[in-house]
């Protein structure tokens, strides 16, 4: 619940580290049960909308790429 509060707070640079860290650990789940699971999706969701916030559309752009191969 950490990235929620930093995403209200406008607090993006860690916003930005608490989605990664989630997403990261959602996807070791993922891997473990061979299925995606939401929480893998909503940390995505969270970490490129911090990244629009920064204007860091590139990052954003492979967040996109990288889910379009899953």
């Amino acid at each position: 619940m950490m990235t929620h509060i930093y995403t209200r707070l406008g607090l993006w640079n860690k916003a930005i580290k608490w989605n990664r860290i989630s997403a990261d650990s959602a996807w070791a789940i993922c891997v473990s049960t061979g299925e995606i699971n939401v929480h893998y999706t909503h940390a995505l969701d969270y970490l490129a909308y911090a990244h629009l916030q920064l204007g860091n559309d590139n990052d954003v752009l492979e967040i996109i790429q990288t889910t379009a191969e899953l």
